[in-house]
């Protein structure tokens, strides 16, 4: 998967970001949000990811959690953690 691993900067994100959302008919998504706690400009959110591969048809649902901070009103750090294994 060549969105994984350490990205710095705004570019490198938007690369990243581009190629997770290529990958997968967007137009079939399902996620469910099953907490989401702030604090101060911390936030994360917890759920499940529906997703279909573009490439194989395959579809899947599995486990995300993302945590933001937030300053200025701009996403300034992002670490996303999925379960790939469901």
């Amino acid at each position: 998967m060549p969105w994984t691993g350490k990205k710095n900067g705004r570019n490198e994100v938007i690369v990243a970001l581009r190629q997770l959302i290529s990958a997968h008919n967007t137009a079939e998504d399902d996620f469910e949000m099953d907490h989401i706690f702030i604090d101060g400009k911390e936030a994360a959110v917890f759920g499940k990811a529906g997703r279909t591969v573009t490439e194989t048809g395959k579809k899947f649902k599995e486990p995300f959690c993302m945590r933001f901070t937030i300053e200025n009103g701009l996403i300034t750090k992002l670490l996303m953690l999925e379960d790939s294994r469901q």
